[in-house]
């Protein structure tokens, strides 16, 4: 059985909900009010099993103070049952819902013609000749006219087989897979188009599936609060399920969430795969009707899923006429959720009318207009091969995941994987270093690395005359820019490449040498001859500082120069001690304990004839660099006790 949408549009008082009560024995006007002044205010829905077909329908309200209502129901909808009287025939509304339609990019539906007992056939034979006229160039040029009375039931079996052939033309040309409920490996999306409380359950929303399935005791995402909710229960075009997937209308009974919490516009995702958004690029499209351009920086009301916000739009400085195409920023006052391909209606601030509408080409909050206008001809491209390396310049870093292909590109999961070696093979992206799973362009890569080496360079600066400087504030800069695994893997290539030098957790630049001014290289050389002269028990940091009369904030410089060079090693923040002698210790402390065993801090530092200021710092460096390894009081050989000195040193 097919799942489908099946969404009315229409002038007011044109028989929408009297033909959906015919057709389901539903009443869908549920509001009090709704009923005493018989229009219908907000959505309504109920369910229409056709056999092999069963649809989830959603009436709209057909006045036009109520077209928000309307758009956010369309938006979710898979084939249209556009409802025109016989005796009004075409209205203000039945002109701007076929156009909302339209521009949603809805691909199928059928006309009926309702009220058709309250004219005789002349009367019908010219409204017929309107309808035509108007539907002309529009996704219902060619659908089927079924004339038909509520009241009498004139028509009904007819509209029923045309409705059913109409989706067997969606499923056909649609997405089989989700429309006939099988698999769909796309993130599970469900925008809430009404929230409620019921006794005894808690707080209850509804939707139509977008994208994905869900199931009962799965979390989800509540966005764009970002608050995790628990699926309580699940019902599917009105019957208890334990499953709900793309293309069905669902309430979802939802624990760990109050109704305050939760509004139309806001939407169920899959945990961790959307990200709210103020800036959508788009491809715009004005209606051919209107009479006044959009211009730049005009504020619009933005339509998308079941979300309306006010919005600007920003485009390259030059106005849109009717009937014109363009790109375009949109400047959202609140946070949408949207995929790439997404369409969505515009709307006026005031006269509240339709101006257009078009599709969803990025979604980023970073960007400046002017980079997003740039790359939107290629974002717009049929092909996804154009697509995936211009949203990677564009994005300027390794965020796109795999599994956000769809999300992020339209790109399809069954074809992510061959597109991805195809691209990788073409040399126009490559997988990201340090193994994230992502990938970046070539030329981003390199702009990168030529940032990296300038911050490496402005650090070197800052730490002048260091050699080499920590690596964190690197990592930390960069973390802003991409993944710190990235950063980290783009850093040992540049010292594969020459680029860099490293030493342990320190890098500097290739090929520089510490800058030192004649008193500094002369206090440098000190420490160094000190060290060498004073043996195991060299003079502290702070005794060295001084006797040069020199700050220990001056002092660290140079001394971390020295251990930069090799000349001295650091052995703790206090103490540093002359290579060869700290090798000589090393070689004793390893003979000791080959000849007597496990040792102590009193046997070692007996042996090295050292006191225990002394003792004590060595050999917790030995037990660091796995010369030594420590059990309770004493320490054994560790792996590196054999090894000379610069073969493990940091």
């Amino acid at each position: 059985m097919a799942h489908l949408v099946l969404g009315t549009a229409g002038h007011i008082d044109h028989g929408k909900t009297s033909l959906i009560r015919a057709l389901t024995g539903v009443d869908c006007d549920r509001l009090p009010e709704e009923r005493a002044r018989g229009i219908t205010i907000d959505l309504g829905f109920t369910s229409l099993d056709l056999g092999e077909v069963q649809f989830g329908v959603v009436d709209v309200p057909g006045h036009e103070r109520f077209v928000h209502n309307m758009v956010a129901g369309a938006t979710g909808i898979d084939l249209a049952l556009l409802v025109i009287a016989c005796d009004d025939s075409v209205m203000p509304q039945t002109v701007e819902h076929l156009a909302i339609l339209d521009l949603l990019g809805i691909r199928a539906g059928v006309i009926a013609l309702t009220k058709r007992d309250l004219v005789d056939d002349e009367h019908f034979a010219l409204v017929r000749e309107e309808v035509e006229e108007l539907v002309s160039g529009t996704f219902l040029e060619n659908a089927p006219v079924v004339p038909v009375a509520s009241t009498t039931g004139l028509g009904l079996e007819h509209l029923r087989a045309a409705l059913i052939d109409a989706a067997r033309n969606v499923v056909d040309e649609g997405d089989s897979d989700r429309l006939n409920g099988g698999g769909d490996a796309r993130p599970f999306r469900m925008p809430v188009d009404r929230a409620f409380t019921l006794a005894g359950h808690g707080t209850v929303v509804t939707g139509t599936v977008r994208s994905g399935a869900t199931h009962t005791g799965e979390t989800l995402q509540l966005l764009p609060a970002s608050l995790d909710v628990r699926i309580r229960s699940l019902q599917t075009h009105g019957v208890d399920s334990e499953a709900a997937g793309a293309g069905r209308r669902t309430a979802v009974n939802l624990a760990g969430v109050k109704l305050d919490d939760v509004a139309r516009g806001d939407e169920l995702t899959t945990p961790g795969c959307f990200e709210p958004t103020r800036r959508l690029l788009v491809k715009l499209q004005t209606l051919a009707t209107e009479k006044r351009p959009l211009k730049h920086r005009q504020l619009v009301r933005l339509h998308v899923a079941a979300r309306e916000v006010t919005a600007r739009i920003m485009t390259d400085g030059e106005p849109l006429g009717p009937g014109a195409e363009g790109y375009a920023v949109v400047k959202c006052a609140s946070p949408v959720i949207a995929e790439y391909g997404q369409k969505f209606i515009l709307r006026r601030l005031s006269p509240v009318e339709t101006i257009g509408g078009g599709r969803v080409l990025a979604t980023d909050n970073r960007r400046r207009t002017r980079h997003l206008l740039e790359a939107a001809p290629a974002l717009d491209a049929g092909d996804p091969a154009q697509r995936l390396p211009a949203w990677l310049d564009l994005l300027g870093e390794d965020a796109l995941a795999p599994e956000k292909l769809w999300i992020s590109l339209g790109i399809n999961p069954a074809e992510r994987d061959a597109l991805l070696e195809q691209l990788i093979a073409a040399g126009q992206i490559l997988p990201s270093p340090g193994k994230t799973g992502r990938y970046m362009s070539n030329d981003y890569k390199e702009k990168l690395k030529a940032w990296l080496v300038r911050g490496v360079e402005r650090e070197l600066e800052r730490r002048r005359p260091a050699r080499l400087v920590d690596r964190t504030p690197i990592l930390t800069a960069a973390a802003k820019r991409t993944a710190s695994a990235t950063v980290i893997g783009l850093l040992d290539e540049l010292v594969k490449e020459g680029r860099l030098l490293q030493r342990g957790e320190r890098i500097g630049a290739a090929g520089d040498a510490a800058q030192l001014t004649q008193r500094e290289s002369d206090v440098l050389n000190r420490l160094v001859k000190k060290l060498d002269a004073a043996g195991p028990s060299p003079p502290s940091l702070k005794e060295f500082s001084t006797d040069c009369d020199l700050s220990i904030k001056q002092l660290e410089p140079l001394v971390q120069v020295a251990v930069d060079q090799g000349r001295v090693v650091r052995v703790s923040p206090d103490l540093v001690v002359a290579p060869e002698q700290l090798d000589e210790l090393r070689r004793r402390a390893v003979e000791w304990m080959a000849n007597h065993g496990p040792a102590t801090v009193a046997q070692i530092k007996d042996h090295w004839n050292v006191s225990r200021k002394y003792a004590v710092p060595y050999l917790e460096f030995f037990d660091e660099v796995g010369v030594t390894r420590r059990d309770a009081d004493k320490r054994t050989a560790g792996p590196n006790a054999d090894r000379p000195l610069e073969e493990w040193l940091p």
